[in-house]
């Protein structure tokens, strides 16, 4: 690749040091095109044939958006005046040839001699870096783009830019989120290099801590309609989920208060009960940063359904979804942190604390469902310290006597609409119909809302089930209605606590797969294994396992604390 193919942009505000540093730099390149912007400096860049973008600093996207505009070269490369460009650039040139590519992305220092550990440990997963250019297939591309988002560490094709109307945000600070992750996810063919080509001094713009910080939002909210449903959405979710994380860290701390009143927050709206501050056993662990009102002033409103933004009031609002398959089915984007609902007179916007957008209910030991209710707990304890006792051959003979092969207690949901995908969720319960449909005889038992028979659902709905099923069944269905990799309910360990196998879909990184259980004892669907010897005894060390999770007040305890803490921390974040 030839360096006179290449045009260079560089934004430059108030840093003629810098400025003075990286011209030179650029010379013995031999560029097609230098490009200046100067964006508001005070006083004017001195240099011949620079563009000045405005008489205030507009930020620099605006500014590489007008540098852009002059680009006649095939091939642009963005840099900073705070940047040093680096010699391994020539030999990328050089290994390059004469490939043709949309984004050609290098390796960059900021000063430590190597690449930055996050961007370096996504390199490593993804096996690139070990040649001097390689082509990253299409697959593994949302999972690139959760490197940096800087401009000056990538080559781009201007005809590639222009062809999708490529720029940058509108906002100062985090005006490089949209173009890098449009860019990825328009392009057809991404080189990456081992190449160190670019040393980076931060310090300039990131030094800023003010209420600019929060300019990511509107950045986040610019960006995530120009990316397509799936694995791009789950990926630039996380990738929105870390950012915030960060940019709290990077605000100016408040002046100390004294005293400061807990944030009044007021469940409203027909699901109310639904949430982690409806729950008697949660209660005791909010601290004293978080009050929960029923009536008089509160500060916050929180709804767990998104129906339920018709009820609330002209005030601050937060959707707290502890169900992902009503977000599957309700939410039109439960991976943005904030979303916009029809309200009582019109479009509501509110931020939103969902499975799909943050890490809140991850499972850490124990699962967040079965831990909102102390009946969960006092069953599990006591069914599972009696199934530990039992050895392989007990359980062998249980199996051979049990009632019914097959046992699901189910919603009846047939309807297509029920397993759509989006999100980083996916539906299940039309699935899971079909299932025990496919299973119906004499040796299965059916039974749950929707299916002939069913009357309303009591409060008494746990202790039913568990007296119904326990020692009477092989395979109970503890398949969810919705997938997501930390949701996991009662229901796998009703199965297991009524000493059956529990049927379940779910894939490696599934909640169910860090319980410690032997995988043996996991039914899929599609293979149900035979009664054997080696079976059973994986299905009593798994019912040891179980026993061993449940058996300790102050484990539990701790489980709730954790989840009280990690939630209550994102509200406060969210407030």
């Amino acid at each position: 690749m030839r360096a006179r193919d290449i045009a260079v942009v560089v934004p430059v505000h108030n840093d003629p040091q810098g400025l003075a540093r990286l011209l030179p730099q650029l010379k013995p390149f031999n560029f097609g095109q230098t490009v200046l912007v100067d964006d508001g400096s005070s006083p004017p860049v001195a240099a011949r044939g620079v563009l000045r973008s405005s008489d205030i600093a507009t930020g620099p996207g605006s500014a590489r958006d007008l540098g852009l505009a002059q680009v006649k070269k095939p091939y642009v490369l963005f840099l900073d005046s705070d940047d040093q460009i680096l010699a391994p650039f020539g030999q990328l040139l050089r290994d390059l040839q004469n490939q043709p590519f949309d984004i050609c992305l290098f390796q960059h220092d900021e000063g430590a001699g190597h690449l930055p550990p996050h961007d370096q440990e996504i390199w490593s997963a993804l096996r690139l870096g070990i040649q001097a250019v390689q082509q990253v297939p299409l697959a593994a591309l949302p999972s690139l783009a959760q490197v940096q988002n800087y401009p000056w560490n990538r080559l781009y094709r201007t005809g590639f830019l222009r062809a999708h109307q490529i720029r940058h945000g509108a906002t100062f600070l985090h005006e490089d989120i949209r173009p890098h992750w449009h860019a990825f996810s328009r392009a057809q063919k991404v080189l990456v290099s081992d190449h160190i080509c670019v040393l980076h001094h931060p310090g300039r713009l990131t030094a800023i801590g003010d209420k600019r910080r929060l300019q990511y939002r509107d950045a986040l909210a610019e960006t995530a309609p120009l990316l397509p449903d799936g694995d791009w959405r789950r990926s630039f979710a996380g990738f929105a989920a870390n950012l915030h994380q960060w940019a709290m860290t990077q605000m100016a701390p408040a002046p100390p208060i004294i005293s400061r009143a807990p944030l009044r927050l007021k469940p409203v709206g027909p699901h109310r009960a639904f949430m982690p501050p409806a729950y008697a056993a949660l209660r005791p662990y909010w601290g004293d940063r978080i009050a929960i009102t029923t009536d008089g002033p509160f500060d916050l409103q929180l709804i767990a359904h998104p129906h339920d933004a018709q009820m609330v009031v002209p005030k601050p609002t937060l959707l707290l979804s502890e169900e992902p398959f009503w977000d599957l089915l309700h939410n039109p984007h439960p991976d943005m942190l904030d979303v916009t609902l029809p309200g009582a007179i019109g479009a509501l916007s509110v931020a939103q604390i969902t499975h799909a957008n943050s890490d809140v209910y991850a499972p850490d030991g124990l699962p967040y469902f079965p831990l909102t209710d102390h009946g969960f707990e006092q069953t599990y304890r006591q069914l599972f310290a009696r199934n530990a006792k039992r050895s392989a051959q007990d359980w062998l003979d249980l199996w051979a006597q049990a009632k019914w092969h097959f046992a699901f207690a189910i919603a009846h949901r047939p309807e297509a609409f029920n397993d759509i995908a989006h999100s980083g969720l996916r539906g299940l319960s039309a699935r899971r119909t079909g299932l025990a449909l496919h299973h119906r005889g004499p040796r299965t038992v059916i039974f749950g809302t929707g299916w002939a028979g069913a009357g309303q659902r009591s409060s008494a709905w746990h202790q039913t089930k568990i007296a119904r099923l326990d020692g009477r069944a092989r395979v109970i269905s503890a398949i969810e209605n919705t997938l997501h990799p930390h949701y996991l309910s009662e229901k796998l360990f009703d199965a297991m606590a009524c000493g059956a196998l529990p049927l379940v879909i779910a894939p490696p990184d599934h909640a169910a797969h860090r319980l410690g259980l032997p995988p043996s004892v996991l039914c899929d669907p599609g293979v149900i294994p035979d009664a054997t010897l080696g079976l059973a005894r994986d299905y009593s060390r798994a019912q040891q396992r179980l026993a061993a999770l449940w058996r300790d007040p102050a484990r539990i305890a701790a489980a709730r604390a954790r989840f009280a803490a990690r939630i209550g921390a994102q509200i406060l974040a969210r407030a």
